[in-house]
């Protein structure tokens, strides 16, 4: 993914390249304070690189350390208008996706209903919803958002239960969580 940033005190604005988003997010502003995000879109290093090459003629080597800041111009607020986005769509999960969470006593399996429940708030909303987000409105880990929207859950923690509750605004664990006996064909 590929990020715009600026920094509130001198201006400039970073262009640069992650994997792990919010990592890189909280690394940089361990470095330069805070940090504002102008917008994200797909892309690897060679994108990245292409937009450095770009915008070269605004680039501030040096100023904040490093060469992937630079000067805030029409030019480059207009190409993160128009190709980036505040937030990127997630897939939209298949039925299968639902997920396998566990498999209980060889007798059937727990399923999940995460990704489900985040395409109905997505439409709910209208708002792309990123798991980034959702780790930071629930403040769970990351990396437990991940494993539950992949359904990877083999221990349900009540802590966690409740604040996915509460953040999909459905009443029940049976909302989030089902059971699927052994042959039963997904619906």
């Amino acid at each position: 993914m590929i990020y715009f940033l600026r920094h509130p005190e001198t201006g400039l604005m970073k262009i640069g390249t992650t994997t792990k988003y919010q990592k890189r997010l909280s690394d940089l502003m361990q470095k330069h304070g805070d940090l504002e995000l102008l917008g994200l879109m797909y892309g690897n290093r060679s994108d990245e690189q292409q937009l450095h090459q770009q915008f070269s003629h605004l680039n501030e080597a040096g100023q904040l350390s490093g060469i992937e800041w630079f000067r805030a111009d029409k030019e480059l607020i207009a190409y993160i208008d128009k190709h980036a986005q505040m937030t990127l769509p997630l897939p939209t999960p298949s039925r299968e996706r639902y997920g396998t969470v566990g498999i209980v006593s060889g007798k059937g399996r727990i399923i999940t209903r995460f990704n489900e429940l985040l395409v109905l708030k997505q439409e709910r909303t209208a708002f792309n919803i990123t798991l980034e987000r959702i780790a930071l409105e629930t403040e769970l880990a990351y990396a437990t958002i991940l494993r539950w929207s992949r359904g990877q859950i083999t221990r349900y923690d009540e802590d966690t239960l409740i604040r996915l509750l509460e953040y999909f605004e459905v009443d029940t664990v049976s909302d989030l969580l089902g059971y699927e006996p052994n042959g039963k064909e997904d619906q």
